[in-house]
């Protein structure tokens, strides 16, 4: 049941930054015909970008850490007897999970931050606290990804089955 449920949320957050990403370098395609062909770029289109890429960051890393696609150092790893193995599964897997809870907890901050004083971008005048939303969306859900991974790592016998 959790599994499922889990899942469909992973899937409606990939496509939140797939239409984030498509709508980003569609503006960013147009921007640059506009200035080319017609030196008038997109006025505030940088703004937008920024935007765009801080609530695309988390989004990435959250991806990664779902499909367990984050870049190892298997040179070392493999050469490492079996239970030193599962002692670094587990001791990455509760770092992760501690960071992503902590970087979770801050994002809650820097959204109060943003909303009560109202920080908004210089040009358009898009308000920066949506954005303090989906970090921290993102961070709750990292946190319990990792952690899952950290309980699965201390009943697992085989540290490749976590990885």
């Amino acid at each position: 049941m959790f599994n499922r449920l889990f899942d469909r949320l992973m899937r409606g957050v990939m496509w939140f930054g797939a239409c984030l990403l498509g709508a980003l370098m569609t503006l960013i395609s147009v921007d640059v015909c506009m200035r080319y062909f017609f030196h008038s770029p997109i006025q505030g289109s940088y703004e937008i970008v920024e935007v765009f890429m801080g609530m695309l960051s988390p989004v990435v890393i959250l991806y990664c850490a779902w499909h367990r696609g984050h870049v190892g150092v298997d040179l070392f790893f493999d050469r490492f007897p079996r239970p030193a193995q599962r002692a670094c599964v587990i001791f990455t897997s509760l770092v992760c999970a501690l960071l992503s809870f902590g970087l979770a907890v801050c994002a809650l901050f820097l959204i109060r931050e943003l909303y009560q004083d109202g920080v908004t971008t210089s040009l358009l005048y898009i308000p920066w606290w949506p954005v303090g939303v989906v970090i921290f969306v993102c961070f709750v859900l990292m946190t319990v990804v990792e952690t899952r991974v950290f309980l699965t790592s201390l009943t697992s016998s085989n540290p490749q089955d976590v990885l």
